[in-house]
């Protein structure tokens, strides 16, 4: 099967480690890099054929390993407390708050007013500081589309 070419960027390639024909390698990618796909290039590019045996996802977007919780750790704390507040997600979105009536056509899919406070072209729509209810689109001045609305 013939996989359609993406246009990636590696920011950071390390080898870390030689071990006969393998090899141990960090590497940072562009948001879509298949690091699977990379290691399938690079063993076409030097003509012996390569496959990952091992991946450990390190960081993805603005989350690192060091946030992450073991199962026990989870278990011990409770998934409540171990939840990032949801005005930290999508860190490169302003958060805006949402009237009532705006709020309620949100929740049905429907295009409302927002309050301006900026020219982002998308935003995390809030009830309240933790109430997560949609991320919409700009569609015009004040005027969002909902593109995920929140159950």
């Amino acid at each position: 099967m013939e996989l359609k070419a993406k246009t990636i960027h590696i920011h950071e390639f390390e080898i870390e480690g030689l071990d006969g024909d393998t090899a141990a390698f960090r590497m940072k990618v562009s948001a879509g890099g298949y690091v699977r796909s990379v290691a399938h290039e690079l063993g076409q590019i030097l003509g012996c054929g390569a496959h990952l045996s091992g991946l450990r996802r390190i960081q993805a977007g603005v989350f690192t390993l060091e946030q992450a919780w073991t199962l026990e750790a989870l278990g011990e704390m409770g998934v409540e407390r171990a939840l990032l507040h949801p005005r930290t997600l999508l860190p490169e979105m302003p958060c805006v708050s949402g009237d009532s009536t705006a709020l309620g056509k949100m929740r049905n899919g429907a295009q409302a007013n927002l309050a301006e406070f900026s020219d982002a072209e998308m935003v995390k729509v809030f009830a309240g500081q933790r109430e997560l209810v949609a991320v919409a689109k700009r569609v015009a001045g004040t005027l969002f589309q909902p593109v995920v609305v929140m159950g």
